[in-house]
Formats: structure tokens, C-alpha cells, sequence
């Protein structure tokens, strides 16, 4: 922005000096051109005509510099886009650095001593013996019924049994103590 603005000011500058170029010719020495003028149109007509050739020239510059804004936005926001990007390679560069660490001290570990207790094996019809729970689904279902109808049921019997009912010889004498002292007030 600071550079468009400093590019106007060059322009104004510019355009000051023509103008008084211009004009200065006309002290110093007499110019045809403008004698011819001043003869056919007179003062205030030549002042139109400089100033119309002054707005052109000046609704020109603006023009130019409205297209040098509208790339600098441009610019700017694909200089975002690019600094969204470089952030997320960044992270992800310092990801990879880390764990390259990690791999390194992994791999300066001593695994000499480890023994295989028995090797990994996919579950076949030939081997389907030791995988007699899993995944057998009706089994696991009437499993999982019996289960929940018996946790159920315990919680049940657990909160009756807790349960105070109503006529219970404490509650008649806590409540025979409370109407005594509602008596006594």
C-alpha cells in the first residue's frame, strides 16, 4: 500500500511540474500555439480545455492504479494461502522430524534378548478350535441376555431391600417425636 501511495505522490509531482512547464513556457517565451488560443477562444476556455486534458490524464492514472490494487489484493491473498500452506508443511516437517527421532532411539535399542512366545496367526477353518467365543454371534447374544437379566434383577432385590416401608417401628417413632415437639411450640 505504501508503494501505491508513494506512486501517486510521483504522479501529482509529475503532473505539477508539466503544468508549470507548461505555463512557464508562456513567460519565457511566447508560444504560437497558445497565442492562436487566446485569439480564437479566449482565457476561460483554454482554462477548460487544461483542465479536461488534466482530468483525462488524472481518471487514466486512477484507472491504472485501481488495477495495480485490485492484483495487490490479489497478491495478498494468495500470499495467505501459500502462508497457510507453508504452516501446515512446517508442522508436519516437525512431525516427521520427531518421530525420524523416535525411530532412531527405537532402533539403537538392544533386541537381542526378546523370545516370540507364539506366532500370529489368521483365524481359518483350520484353526477355528481356539476361537470358539469369537466372533460367534448367537452365542454372544444369549451371553450377554442372561448377564443383563441378572444384573437386573440383583439391583432390584438391592434397593428393596434397603427400602424403609412406612409402617416400620422407627418411622412410627421418629414421627410420634415430631408431632410431640409441634405440641410443645
Amino acid at each position: 500500500m505504501k508503494a501505491v501511495y508513494k506512486k501517486i505522490e510521483q504522479t501529482k509531482a509529475a503532473m505539477e511540474k508539466e503544468v508549470e512547464k507548461t505555463f512557464s513556457n508562456e513567460s519565457s517565451a511566447r508560444n504560437t500555439y497558445y497565442d492562436n488560443l487566446i485569439q480564437k477562444l479566449g482565457d476561460t476556455d483554454i482554462v477548460l480545455i487544461s483542465l479536461k486534458a488534466q482530468d483525462k490524464v488524472t481518471r487514466q492514472q486512477i484507472a491504472r492504479l485501481d488495477r495495480e490494487m485490485r492484483t495487490v489484493v490479489q497478491n495478498e491473498f494468495d500470499y495467505s494461502k501459500i502462508s497457510v500452506a507453508a504452516d501446515t508443511l512446517k508442522t508436519t516437517v516437525n512431525n516427521l522430524n520427531t518421530q525420524l527421532e523416535a525411530a532412531r532411539l527405537a532402533e539403537g535399542l538392544s533386541i537381542s534378548n526378546s523370545t516370540i512366545i507364539e506366532e500370529a496367526k489368521v483365524p481359518t477353518e483350520a484353526n477355528s478350535k481356539s476361537y470358539i467365543y469369537f466372533p460367534n454371534k448367537k452365542l454372544l447374544a444369549i451371553v450377554a441376555l442372561f448377564l443383563g437379566t441378572m444384573l437386573g434383577l440383583s439391583v432390584i432385590l438391592f434397593l428393596e431391600y434397603i427400602d424403609v416401608p412406612p409402617g416400620d417401628a422407627r418411622s412410627r417413632e421418629s414421627l410420634r417425636s415430631v408431632r410431640e415437639t409441634e405440641n410443645v411450640r
